[in-house]
């Protein structure tokens, strides 16, 4: 995980990572190979010293991943208002359509007082 960043305590050259027994992850200082006077730096795990950075990461992170879950709850509220919202405004909608629909086959007050006043007009004449 922290390939080239680590550098060594001893001479300040870059660790890099090296396995041990093929399984174990370790970091070691590569100065030795390229300078053959210099004396084998001591190396470490990579396993406990991950697990430190990696938790002190996470630890840098909560603010910021607080802060993103807090977003994305007033996000999800605001979506939800927004859906409601929609949903009242098509409901008003279909109402005024089923109003709208039912007008004319209704008989309002006066063009039944014409129906029927035309209805006597012609019993008489």
């Amino acid at each position: 995980m922290l390939s080239g960043l680590l550098v060594c305590g001893r001479c300040g050259s870059r660790l890099h990572v090296s396995y041990k027994h093929g399984r174990k992850t370790y970091y070691s200082c590569g100065r030795h190979r390229r300078d053959p006077n210099h004396t084998r730096c001591p190396g470490m795990g990579a396993g406990p010293l991950d697990a430190c950075v990696a938790q002190e990461v996470l630890r840098a992170l909560e603010p910021a991943a607080l802060a993103l879950s807090l977003q994305a709850l007033h996000d999800l509220e605001d979506e939800r208002r927004r859906l409601d919202q929609q949903w009242q405004q098509r409901l008003q909608r279909a109402r005024y359509e089923a109003e709208r629909a039912e007008r004319p086959c209704r008989p309002s007050g006066s063009s039944k007082r014409t129906t029927i006043a035309s209805r006597r007009r012609n019993r008489r004449g």
